[in-house]
């Protein structure tokens, strides 16, 4: 499952993680797919964390940030793909306060590069997230190279407005399906620099949900850009 999976973590750095899953493994010479194989993952209650430089290919997401309501259980209860329980020690859940940069790689199943996954009423707010590069090959292609939310009942649906905020996602460069999806909601937050390699699809979707986002500086490879006409000004003598 998950390579590296921190709960309840706090005031830290993350630094040149390099992964190198597949998504299946041979056993007793028969192929099997292995689910959840994600690389690295900020779960409920992580806050205050700089990521850099995370690279490489894996069976499901590359990086994610996921604050998930589940049902109070034992810590360590077997039979549970996280050690603590939800609200342990009444602690906050909250996601905030990451910056994450640097990441470099794909998802070899097509699911997504970074995702950002909050639910019921946890918040995940102040996130930075600068420059990823989709090292896809040709012929696959990810489902997106960022996905903000979900809309899955079984995880309590799309977040309220207003709990998934104040985001800077910038230099994102995409050949997936879609360069960023919000399938959730999102709110006070600016995209800015998406080179999205896939001329056929929207290169941000998922807009119908958002308040006070900003979406700006964004290429899709193949289109026409329009060439300004040269200004009628001439240069002169200033003084």
């Amino acid at each position: 499952m998950w390579a590296v999976s921190l709960e309840y973590c706090t005031e830290g750095h993350i630094r040149d993680l390099n992964f190198r899953s597949s998504g299946s493994r041979v056993i007793d010479g028969v192929a099997r797919r292995i689910l959840n194989q994600d690389g690295l993952d900020l779960r409920r209650g992580c806050r205050n964390i700089v990521i850099d430089t995370i690279t490489g290919t894996t069976g499901d997401d590359l990086v994610a940030l996921t604050a998930i309501s589940r049902e109070p259980h034992l810590c360590g209860e077997p039979g549970f793909s996280e050690v603590c329980s939800p609200g342990m020690a009444g602690m906050s859940e909250e996601i905030s306060g990451v910056i994450l940069r640097n990441v470099m790689g794909h998802c070899v199943c097509g699911h997504h590069i970074v995702r950002f996954l909050n639910t019921g009423e946890i918040r995940m707010r102040n996130i930075l997230l600068d420059g990823v590069i989709d090292t896809s090959p040709e012929g696959l292609r990810d489902c997106a190279a960022v996905k903000i939310g979900d809309v899955n009942p079984a995880w309590g649906g799309r977040t309220p407005l207003g709990n998934t905020s104040e985001f800077l996602i910038r230099n994102i460069r995409s050949n997936a399906e879609r360069a960023i999806l919000i399938a959730g909601s999102l709110t006070d937050s600016l995209i800015d620099g998406v080179v999205n390699g896939n001329p056929g699809a929207e290169p941000v979707s998922g807009r119908k949900f958002t308040r006070n986002v900003r979406i700006q500086a964004v290429l899709t490879a193949g289109e026409e850009t329009p060439v300004p006409e040269p200004s009628s000004c001439s240069g002169g003598d200033r003084r």
